[in-house]
């Protein structure tokens, strides 16, 4: 009895190490995909000052203040008198 006790706590130690596993990397892909993820690696976001996204040179004018989002915060910017 005591040999069926142990294989079942190892296997059940091994069942649970692979969900693990699997739930780690998951999150791992998750992480990868977020917008939080993205920016770490040196993106950001530009809003209008109404906090909708700019999403095309195009809405951008000359001497315009806009929102940048970091990975760790926000700055306010503003478009060169010249753009």
């Amino acid at each position: 009895m005591r040999t069926v006790e142990r294989d079942l706590r190892a296997a059940m130690v091994r069942g649970t190490e692979r969900r693990r596993l699997k739930v780690g990397g998951t999150a791992g892909r998750l992480n990868a995909l977020s917008p939080l993820g993205v920016m770490e690696r040196g993106y950001a976001v530009a809003r209008n000052l109404a906090g909708g996204a700019l999403t095309s040179a195009l809405q951008f004018v000359a001497d315009q203040k806009f929102i940048l989002v970091l990975h760790d915060g926000t700055v306010i910017a503003r478009t060169d008198a010249g753009a």
